[in-house]
């Protein structure tokens, strides 16, 4: 297959742009904002524009400075969230660290949110972080967040909803 793809390295060049393009597509459907190309509306069609085949290439695409496709796909964590007691989290990244120096409670912020956008919080402390079942989170019970647990949710445009949680 190497030997293959050495005499016709044109079909690696088209695997990578299909996939970057499968990448952006999706990112889309998620709802980021990528601005690569954003759809105009006029009378006449915008003017089209191809650049040599050499420089079409991504080798890597990075989205508002926390999400990126390289070799890999990647989400930088944002800055750990020391949680108190009874504390509304407003998360500042996807990947949201956060501890706390006593077993707590808190909630998490709506305000500012869009449908679509997703949160893993990631408890990096020992000590416990209660997420409660209640109000604009929906989960399938409480989430008590051990070291190193997490839960994943995703906003419907009115509250969090759990996709998953894991005890580690």
């Amino acid at each position: 297959m190497e030997d293959f793809i050495k005499r016709h390295p044109w079909i690696a060049t088209i695997a990578r742009d299909v996939l970057v393009a499968l990448l952006i597509s999706v990112l889309t459907v998620l709802g980021y904002d990528i601005n690569i190309a954003k759809p105009r509306m006029q009378s006449a069609p915008a003017p089209i524009y191809t650049a040599p085949r050499a420089t079409t290439h991504l080798s890597a695409l990075e989205i508002a400075g926390n999400l990126g496709i390289g070799a890999k796909l990647y989400a930088a964590p944002g800055a750990n969230d020391v949680v108190t007691d009874g504390e509304t989290i407003a998360p500042i990244a996807f990947v949201q660290p956060i501890s706390s120096t006593a077993a707590v409670g808190a909630a998490i912020a709506t305000t500012g949110r869009n449908t679509g956008d997703l949160l893993l919080l990631y408890n990096t402390g020992s000590n416990t972080i209660t997420i409660t079942d209640t109000g604009n989170i929906v989960l399938a019970g409480n989430a008590a967040l051990g070291q190193y647990d997490t839960l994943l949710l995703i906003f419907d445009g009115t509250r969090w909803v759990q996709i998953s949680k894991a005890d580690n």
